[in-house]
């Protein structure tokens, strides 16, 4: 009988084991400067899968020019109708820990339950909700304990503390395809209740539509202070949208305008319209080009990439490579108004993507200045 057993459990054994699964990549990426030369950064990721049962365990490990920088757990799987994930943090250098967070969810008729813990060593919250739909009726209700909405900390403490509930419901209502209705509690008792809707359209104008906000509060916060932005006992918000349609030109825009009605007493005023820049983008075959161009300085890094240059030209290529890998190709100009260099050429960059096979990748860029060569980079990235 024991041999049996024994034989059994050996055979469960094998089956677990021949189903389960080791997966995993390690890419890194190293930046030198030539001219110095010295590293300028090191960055390499080890991620390890285990999948077993339903269940995929996953350590990812950091590493920089400091050396074994982040560790990270996580696991994620089910068990009979619950879904579950887990991520543990650590700090290699101090060997010390970092945080838990742990989220939980089941559907029961229709209604799907959330609940997360977190702490960070210092305390705990949680936060539950529950949502589903009826209909055109949606429903969400999020309540938090010693856990805010981003799911941080509110308190260092150990207690399941109450601190606020949430009930927002979507629904259309007349010509407005959705509306959004959420009704806040806080310790003190009842917040507000606001109502929301965007993109409205604006009769003759296709390009061009209203967000609105409308709330009403008691005038104070969860501390009774009334500190909060837009608190007071009712508040009129409308925000002008600019949607150009989609095309090889992407215009880049910001609307002129005063007023808005926070309290209900100024009109919303159009003075304008300003052409912040513009990205024109087309492709030829496998060919990809780009270009953007800034005419407001204060959006280079929003249009460009770079704040110390208005304009970028971009040709790029991809295609497949040896064995079922894939090629890419990228390089890119920017122009500056300081620039000494023929028609103003300030930077650039220079990157390679080559794939040897399916499962290891060859990088390669470099970043040239008007001045020198400033940065070579080198990397790899290997999957199994």
């Amino acid at each position: 009988m024991k041999r049996a057993l024994v034989l059994v459990a050996l055979l469960v054994g094998l089956g677990v084991a021949a189903s389960a699964q080791i997966t995993g990549s390690w890419c890194t990426s190293i930046a030198i400067n030539p001219q110095t030369p010295a590293f300028k950064s090191f960055n390499s990721t080890l991620i390890v899968n285990y999948t077993v049962g339903g269940w995929t365990l996953t350590s990812t490990s950091g590493f920089t020019l400091a050396g074994w920088a982040t560790q990270e757990f996580t696991a994620n799987g089910t068990l009979g109708a619950f879904t579950f994930a887990s991520d543990l943090v650590f700090d290699p250098a101090a060997a010390t820990f970092t945080d838990w967070t742990v989220d939980g969810s089941v559907s029961i008729a229709g209604v799907k339950f959330d609940g997360t813990m977190y702490t960070d060593g210092t305390g705990m919250g949680w936060m539950f909700s529950a949502s589903g739909a009826a209909g055109d009726l949606t429903a969400l209700v999020q309540a938090g304990f010693n856990l805010d909405e981003d799911g941080a900390l509110i308190r260092e403490d150990y207690c399941l503390c109450y601190d606020w509930i949430e009930f927002t419901f979507t629904f259309p209502f007349c010509c407005l395809d959705k509306v959004t209705a959420e009704v806040s509690f806080s310790r003190i008792g009842f917040e507000d209740v606001e109502f929301s809707v965007t993109g409205i359209p604006v009769p003759s104008i296709s390009w061009l539509t209203i967000d609105a906000f409308l709330r009403f509060g008691v005038g104070v916060d969860e501390d009774g202070a009334g500190t909060e932005p837009l608190w007071g006992d009712k508040a009129l918000s409308l925000t002008p949208r600019v949607n150009f349609p989609a095309g090889c030109i992407t215009f880049y825009t910001s609307l002129v305008y005063s007023g808005g009605g926070l309290t209900g007493q100024a009109p919303l005023v159009l003075s304008g319209l300003e052409f912040d820049g513009l990205k024109l983008s087309c492709t030829f075959g496998a060919v990809t080009f780009s270009d953007y161009s800034s005419l407001n300085p204060a959006k280079n890094k929003t249009i460009t990439g770079d704040a110390a240059y208005w304009e970028k030209i971009c040709i790029g290529t991809s295609a497949d490579s040896c064995c079922g890998g894939a090629f890419k190709f990228n390089v890119c100009l920017w122009f500056s108004t300081t620039s000494t260099q023929l028609f103003d050429l300030g930077k650039t960059s220079i990157s390679l993507s080559y794939g040897l096979g399916s499962n290891l990748t060859i990088t390669s860029g470099l970043v040239v200045l008007s001045t020198a060569v400033t940065e070579w980079d080198v990397g790899f990235c290997v999957t199994w």
